[in-house]
């Protein structure tokens, strides 16, 4: 009955906190895969009346800043259903385990990484403080939408029919990576200049292809089972509409991020507030030993409510118009004569 039922439940809970058997020799080979794949967590908060209300919001603010990690061990799969779920190496304070048993049988290697990765938890701790890059967990967010998108357009019919020179290039060095992988599988053989070269590829789609396909990929990748904080997969579609991709002049950077002036097709100029993914576009140009303005050929994309620079910057190979060169010069100096309207929030009409 109800009350043996509840009865066993609570020795099998005593019994796991008192270190006789572990979680995972309680659950049974079918509750491990139900809990892989469909275990939802909600956080409670008191409320003024002292009852208690779920709180997604809470979860969505923890996955955002810290992201979802998976555990160590190589032969587990588990991965956490809301942010803080695993507990972390004492000693680096960076690498997340599902379980005691996965970090004793984990340790001797991750012994050997244990320094390395607590650099990484220090590092980390930074761009959580930063205002002109993403924070962990968004990034975290951003790059694994980047990263599905990629191998889903590298494959796409609309790419390989989009006769670019761009197109061509990836599909001689990048395509032949991800050939063997079925889609959904992790690409994560690609390098930093893969996606450069693969962001290249489908800004020079046609905007009608390159919309058909990312529309696709949404319809495909929806139809697996992700964790919360893995975000909605759609912000491609608004990458794929008002993404803009192009010769850029880095004029000025703020606390709050740099500022990129960019010329349309219709000659007009407009300046980008951009953030950065994992670090500030001032770091990533760290080693440009130049004054500003400095060009570049990148893109920028919307998220939430800021403007992302795409994280892979090339210097621009001629193509910079006199107009972009003296507009660019003049802010750098102080004035803004023609009038730039610098954006903070990408315009989506």
């Amino acid at each position: 009955n109800g009350v043996d039922t509840w009865t066993a439940a609570l020795h099998d809970h005593q019994q796991v906190l008192a270190g006789v058997i572990t979680r995972d020799e309680l659950m049974s080979k079918e509750d491990k895969e139900k809990y892989k794949t469909n275990h939802k967590e909600k956080r409670h908060t008191g409320t003024r009346g002292g009852k208690m209300k779920s709180s997604h919001k809470k979860l969505d603010k923890d996955a955002s800043k810290v992201g979802l990690k998976f555990c160590a061990n190589l032969d587990c799969k588990m991965i956490e259903p809301y942010a803080n779920n695993f507990s972390t190496c004492a000693r680096c304070c960076y690498t997340a385990y599902c379980s005691r048993d996965c970090q004793k049988v984990d340790w001797k290697r991750h012994k050997k990484e244990c320094k390395e990765k607590a650099k990484l938890a220090k590092e980390e701790e930074i761009q959580n403080k930063s205002l002109n890059c993403l924070l962990i967990g968004e990034s975290q967010q951003v790059l694994n939408v980047v990263k599905y998108w990629h191998h889903f357009a590298l494959k796409s019919e609309e790419l390989q029919n989009t006769v670019t020179e761009d197109s061509s290039r990836v599909q001689f060095l990048v395509r032949p990576k991800v050939d063997d992988l079925e889609f959904g599988e992790d690409p994560g053989n690609l390098t930093m200049q893969d996606i450069a070269l693969t962001w290249n590829a489908i800004w020079s789609m046609e905007l009608d292809e390159r919309k058909k396909m990312t529309r696709r990929f949404v319809k495909e990748i929806n139809k697996f089972s992700w964790p919360r904080g893995i975000p909605d997969f759609s912000v491609a579609r608004s990458w794929a509409s008002h993404g803009v991709h192009g010769v850029f002049a880095l004029v000025k950077h703020t606390p709050k991020g740099s500022v990129l002036l960019h010329e349309d097709d219709e000659g007009k100029i407009k300046g980008y507030l951009s953030v950065g993914i994992t670090q500030s576009v001032q770091s990533l140009l760290v080693s440009v030993r130049q004054p500003l303005p400095i060009f570049i050929n990148t893109s920028v994309i919307p998220f939430k409510k800021i403007i992302l620079c795409q994280g892979t910057i090339m210097p621009a190979m001629g193509g910079v118009s006199s107009k972009l060169n003296s507009v660019a010069a003049s802010f750098v100096q102080g004035s803004n004569e023609s009038g730039v309207e610098v954006l903070e929030v990408m315009p989506m009409n």
